[in-house]
């Protein structure tokens, strides 16, 4: 029995539905910090992020994380939780934030301190529009993550862009330790657009 086994806990949904999901817990790194993606960005990812993003289904938010929330919640439990930003048109529309919703089972505290500065979707931008995703992010009230160990948790990485900006702006505000989690990361070309919904 592995160590992650000891903390499973029985999913919401049925076997079958649950099956259809493949964790693979690859841990990466990226400017320096390391990180850790639960899933693939394959078609079952897709298809239920697309039900929660696009179908407005709050009510599946816990079913990619649950299964692990008790190891995640152990494994991450020095550290403050910050979402990335979406746009507040998207929030608005959905009436919540996605991330948040996803990450909350883990049950550990969440700060949603990093903003969109303007209404940038990236869906349908290339590789090289993405890297420039950074000088639309700011962060607010940055005196609460100075020596803290803080946890940058997202829904999907495909180029890193959004990230690598988040980790560079809690350096700048010296947080003590930075870390990733991302419930799927996906490998782009890039010079193709990225299909990513968002």
């Amino acid at each position: 029995m592995s160590f992650i086994d000891v903390f499973l806990q029985k999913p919401l949904i049925c076997s079958q539905c649950q099956k259809k999901f493949k964790p693979i817990f690859h841990n990466f790194y990226i400017q320096g910090q390391k990180g850790l993606a639960i899933y693939f960005y394959d078609e079952t990812i897709r298809q239920y992020l697309y039900q929660l993003k696009g179908a407005f289904d709050i009510e599946i938010s816990s079913i990619f994380l649950q299964p692990f929330a008790r190891f995640l919640h152990y494994r991450y439990r020095k550290f403050l939780l910050l979402p990335a930003p979406s746009t507040e048109a998207s929030n608005q529309q959905r009436g919540f934030n996605h991330v948040i919703n996803i990450f909350s089972c883990l049950n550990l505290p969440i700060l949603p301190i990093f903003l969109k500065t303007a209404e940038v979707k990236q869906a349908g931008l290339n590789y090289y529009q993405r890297q420039e995703i950074g000088q639309h992010l700011k962060i607010i009230s940055p005196e609460k993550i100075r020596n803290k160990n803080v946890l940058i948790v997202d829904d999907v990485k495909t180029t890193g862009a959004t990230i690598r900006a988040m980790i560079d702006l809690a350096k700048a505000h010296h947080a003590k330790k930075i870390s990733v989690l991302v419930l799927a990361e996906t490998k782009v070309n890039s010079n193709k657009i990225l299909n990513v919904y968002d």
